[in-house]
């Protein structure tokens, strides 16, 4: 830690903070969606421990979902809310992750080692695929899509709130890749853009 300046430290200390920030507005917002809005400070409180100890932890399904219960619950927020809150937060969580990687990918088409096999050198397909999935869900909003599984009911959000919790949730990717990119040695020469690239993709590879 000493050879990094006092500056670079407290960016990364900030840009730490902000994808936690990120992560508390995305469920504040998503509790709207079920004309259940909480007091920020509560979502604020259940978002940062369940996904502080989730993210270090892993198995975020089983460890955050069963935080987020317990806090929740406590909340006066039925099973089944929760159980479709959990679900949604997941969708949305990757939405923003396609949104911000179809961007990235399709201005920064890094190339890809020939040793995967693939049948295509460049990530310009997957920018492509992650595109189309951002629209198809559009699609959806427009069309009121809905879910019926038993007494479970999945309804897709309004278009304005669908569009803030991608956002929110492309933001939280974005400063991931910015706090990797500050502690980088400048030495190495490569590009904000090119960095956050292969952050993105490995988050690609390390869930497949």
């Amino acid at each position: 830690i000493g050879q990094f300046p006092l500056w670079l430290l407290l960016s990364y200390l900030f840009f730490s903070m902000m994808i936690y920030f990120a992560l508390t507005i995305n469920e504040a917002l998503l509790f709207r969606h079920f004309n259940h809005p909480l007091p920020y400070h509560k979502t604020a409180l259940a978002s940062f421990v369940s996904t502080t100890i989730s993210h270090n932890i892993g198995y975020s399904i089983i460890t955050g979902g069963s935080l987020r219960f317990r806090f929740y619950t406590v909340m006066d927020v039925s099973t089944m809310e929760i159980s479709s809150f959990i679900g949604m937060h997941a969708i949305f969580f990757w939405l923003g992750f396609f949104l911000l990687a179809g961007i990235v990918f399709l201005v920064e088409p890094l190339p890809l080692p020939s040793a995967w096999h693939l049948p295509f050198s460049t990530l310009l397909p997957l920018a492509i695929l992650f595109l189309i999935i951002i629209a198809g869900f559009y699609f959806a909003v427009f069309k009121k899509f809905s879910l019926k599984i038993h007494q479970w009911v999945f309804t897709v959000p309004t278009f304005k709130l669908s569009s803030a919790l991608i956002l929110v949730s492309s933001l939280d990717w974005f400063f991931s890749g910015i706090a990797l990119y500050v502690l980088l040695p400048p030495s190495l020469g490569i590009s904000f853009l090119f960095c956050l690239g292969i952050y993105l993709l490995a988050q690609i590879t390390g869930v497949s």
